[in-house]
């Protein structure tokens, strides 16, 4: 995160910051996303 705030201080680019806070976006709730892994038992 760090670095794309750098990156638009040095060479502000509204597209491609919009771009990235997208990206960012959508990587933080795939993250947050728990999906059961497949083959993964859970022992009761």
């Amino acid at each position: 995160m760090d670095g794309l705030i750098i990156q638009y201080v040095t060479n502000p680019d509204p597209s491609r910051a919009s771009r990235d806070l997208e990206r960012g976006i959508d990587m933080l709730v795939q993250f947050a996303d728990p999906r059961p892994v497949a083959g993964l038992r859970r022992s009761d």
